[in-house]
């Protein structure tokens, strides 16, 4: 199957140059427009060259009418009626290369739908994959109660985000004041039922994301700095030996279309995205300086949040 597929491929690399022109001159405007130029210089190159034989022939034969632009003029008509008769005595050459042109087009395409195909049935295998790593408990962060103001009722935290693929916490713990003594933390939940990567049961994952309490309200919550640079979340985070059947590349590029579902609505419905909605836990933090709690994703994909030792 994968020899087939390989000399599809090299046979493919050949074919597509050409059948991406054919389609450019054949089926774009820009491509139509740019045919009728070079046919009409052809015509003028035709005539031009007629137009100069006929001169030296009046200029032999010494006669005293003039060639003038009229006699130009008809010339490139029946340059054009001379293309046309060609055209038709050679009907049957100009019938096989167009038959050969679409076959052209036709195979390529062919050979691109069975490549596509190809590729996204390992697409949705990698994605499958993916899943299957991140669907699991695991520690996301840490919180920990640096000071509760009774008279301002502001609460400051710091949370420190836990990155797998070091095995440890990131150095730079993101500091938080939040109006409120109840402190709740809203989570992402993608919810993959139904979708092409879905594997028949009940597949979520949840990403925590900002923060809200009982005097700020979640449409006002105060967003957590849990993506990189890329965008990927940093609890899905990996190293090559934590990765579960598939290479840390692939890995890598199918975790990027994962979290681009986050911002492109679009791209999720097109993967089959059940849905993309926020939730919070039932528990929440107290407010007590000193405090350190743990947040954590569970297999299900929801979001739990306990109690843990101080650092």
């Amino acid at each position: 199957m994968q020899n087939a597929l390989d000399l599809m491929q090299k046979i493919n690399w050949f074919l597509k140059p050409i059948k991406n022109l054919i389609l450019f001159f054949f089926t774009t405007k820009a491509g139509i427009i740019l045919l009728i130029i070079l046919l009409v210089l052809y015509l003028f190159y035709l005539t031009g060259r007629e137009v100069r034989h006929r001169r030296l022939l009046y200029e032999a034969a010494r006669r005293r009418a003039q060639f003038t632009g009229v006699n130009a003029i008809l010339i490139f008509f029946e340059q054009i009626g001379k293309l046309f008769l060609q055209l038709i005595n050679n009907i049957t050459v100009v019938l096989v290369v167009l038959l050969l042109l679409i076959g052209i087009v036709g195979l390529s395409s062919a050979f691109d739908a069975v490549g596509n195909y190809v590729k996204n049935q390992q697409r949705i295998q990698d994605l499958k994959l993916v899943i299957k790593n991140l669907s699991q408990d695991y520690e996301v962060a840490k919180i920990k109660i640096l000071n509760y103001d009774y008279r301002n009722n502001v609460t400051t935290f710091k949370i420190s985000y836990y990155d797998y693929a070091t095995g440890k916490y990131l150095p730079d713990p993101q500091t938080i004041s939040i109006k409120g003594s109840k402190i709740y933390v809203l989570s992402l939940v993608i919810n993959f039922d139904y979708s092409l990567i879905e594997t028949g049961s009940k597949v979520n994952l949840a990403i925590p994301f900002k923060v809200f309490s009982d005097v700020v309200p979640s449409k006002d919550a105060i967003p957590l700095k849990v993506l990189d640079t890329a965008g990927i979340p940093l609890i899905y985070h990996r190293n090559a030996e934590q990765i579960y059947g598939l290479d840390s590349s692939a890995y890598a590029m199918r975790l990027r279309e994962i979290a681009r579902y986050i911002s492109d609505k679009r791209a999720a419905r097109r993967a089959g995205v059940r849905s993309i909605l926020g939730a919070s836990p039932h528990n929440m933090l107290i407010p007590r300086k000193g405090m350190v709690y743990k947040i954590l994703v569970e297999q299900t994909g929801g979001l739990v949040i306990k109690r843990a030792e101080a650092f």
